[in-house]
């Protein structure tokens, strides 16, 4: 029961595909995610597919994504790693101008998935090329630290991207890159057109290490030098084709000694592929939950949020439209710090099928299922650039521990609050796998997944 997960989910009801996309693309996408999906059946292709879209652009749908080849950054960068203090200890950078706090504050405040009121921006990097202003903000929110890029003189809504405080903390290389090929001045497609379009510009992004004096950015034979300040980087580059793609990012320290930095580019068009290589992790599960699953959700107990609480429309839920509508539905929020939001209902004749949507800053994502597997995680991500998918979902009740196990070997503990997870994850770390404990420590349910 996922956007996008490598275990198979029964779902019962074939018109569950126009919960979040209404037009013939995305759906053809969803048909083409679902479809690289181990035992996906004729039928069942759209059921799960991630329908996220973004406001402002279909070419930039996070689906069907490249995900980049982990590359190893020589030790002649050794002195760089682990250097992300100031933004582990703090924030980086000044205090926005009132007004910039303020307009921040407002868009905020009207999001499905807003952060905490008091999230306060802090400006990084000012640049400006062909008459538009470009800004950069940073700031934490809870586990959370972000970058946000606002540009004045150009369509385009800001670009957000936010890493875990885990990401940073186990960073192999001295850049973490947030996002590629952000576009921004994209002309309106003429009607019923698939045809790529080229951007005014397109921003590329990242948090930097102490020690890091230089970062690069490549397309098309050309390299850029980024904008460098306050542990930040930002590279804009001007009229690019509308196939033009970043395919290389490199930093040099102090030293003079250079390395490629990982990263997954943005993909040309929809074209949907997953990270190849062995599944990291266990790969026994050891106990059996059997039947069940989640109490105070069968119970209707009102755990979290309402939708009039969070001032979600009932209409934007899974199976608004289907026979029987939904019976319960509650919003969640694993972590009170975050901006990433979990809509838990039951749709259908008897209230059994279990729904799930991820909400992010704009975009969403999910599934349904009449069942619920010990794990329950799909993948979110609002634009082909981003570099963190969002890995959320639900673990039954006999589930107490969680683990993400990542491709570089790394092991991540996963909060759980009210059977609800969300996390974002590096795209170059996939595959990971999610590793379900019971009390006495014994694992009860394995869930890979390939990413996009």
């Amino acid at each position: 029961m996922s956007a996008a997960t490598a275990t198979p989910t029964v779902f019962e009801q074939d018109d569950l595909v126009d919960l979040l996309a209404d037009d013939p693309e995305l759906l053809a996408l969803a048909d083409a995610i679902a479809q690289t999906q181990p035992g996906a059946r004729p039928g069942l292709s759209r059921r799960g597919a991630l329908l996220g879209r973004a406001r402002t652009h279909k070419a930039i749908v996070a689906v069907g994504l490249l995900v980049g080849v982990l590359l190893a950054v020589g030790a002649t960068l050794a002195a760089t790693l682990n250097g992300f203090s100031g933004w582990l200890t703090g924030t980086p950078g000044e205090p926005a101008s009132p007004a910039a706090q303020a307009q921040f504050s407002t868009a905020n405040a009207h999001s499905y998935a807003g952060f905490p009121s008091g999230t306060v921006l802090h400006r990084l990097i000012v640049e400006r090329a062909a008459g538009t202003t470009y800004t950069l903000y940073g700031f934490r929110s809870g586990d959370q630290l972000c970058l946000r890029l606002v540009a004045l003189g150009i369509s385009g809504q800001p670009a957000l991207s936010c890493a875990p405080r885990l990401a940073l903390e186990h960073a192999h290389a001295p850049v973490q890159v947030a996002i590629v090929d952000y576009a921004f001045g994209l002309p309106t497609p003429p009607p019923n057109s698939h045809a790529l379009v080229a951007p005014a510009a397109s921003a590329s992004f990242g948090f930097v290490a102490d020690g890091v004096t230089r970062v690069t950015v490549s397309a098309d034979d050309q390299t850029q030098q980024a904008v460098l300040a306050n542990n930040a980087f930002l590279a804009i580059r001007l009229h690019p084709s509308a196939t033009s793609r970043i395919d290389k990012v490199q930093a040099t320290n102090q030293g003079g000694h250079s390395g490629p930095i990982p990263f997954a580019p943005s993909p040309v068009g929809f074209s949907p592929r997953q990270a190849s290589g062995p599944i990291p992790g266990p790969h026994t599960v050891q106990r059996s939950l059997g039947p069940g699953g989640i109490g105070w959700l069968l119970r209707h107990q009102p755990r979290g949020q309402s939708l009039a609480q969070a001032h979600i429309p009932r209409r934007t839920l899974l199976g608004y439209h289907l026979p029987g509508g939904i019976k319960f539905a509650r919003v969640l929020r694993p972590d009170p710090n975050s901006n990433l939001r979990i809509v838990v209902s039951l749709i259908g004749k008897h209230g059994h099928n279990v729904c799930i949507l991820t909400i992010l800053s704009n975009a969403g994502g999910g599934g349904c299922s009449v069942r619920l597997d010990p794990v329950n995680a799909g993948l979110t991500l609002d634009q082909g650039g981003n570099q963190f998918a969002v890995l959320s979902g639900l673990a039954r009740d006999g589930v107490t521990t969680l683990n993400l196990y990542l491709a570089d070997g790394e092991r991540w503990p996963i909060p759980l609050s009210n059977n609800a997870f969300a996390i974002q994850v590096p795209r170059d770390k996939f595959p990971v796998s999610l590793v379900a404990y019971n009390n006495t420590g014994q694992i009860v349910g394995i869930t890979p997944n390939r990413g996009f």
